[in-house]
């Protein structure tokens, strides 16, 4: 089983975001696994790019914080 700093991280542990298609049908994006997440992730724009990224504070090592940089190119700019 895969650890971090010494612990089991959680074997169905993930971060997931849900899809809507537009017709009220769902589905799960996985963006990471092994990561523990308290009271779930929250997104804001970290880096001012106008894109949001993912932030969320560690379950067992809650001074750490996760971060999901989003880097994808805006077409719409260009």
């Amino acid at each position: 089983m895969p650890s971090y700093r010494g612990q089991v991280l959680l074997k169905n542990g993930r971060l997931q975001i849900w899809g809507n298609n537009g017709r009220g049908n769902f589905r799960p994006i996985v963006i990471d696994r092994g990561k523990d997440s308290h009271l779930g992730a929250r997104i804001f724009d970290i880096d001012g790019d106008s894109d949001f990224d993912i932030v969320s504070i560690a379950w067992r090592d809650f001074q750490l914080l996760h971060l999901w940089r989003n880097d994808a190119i805006n077409n719409s700019e260009h």
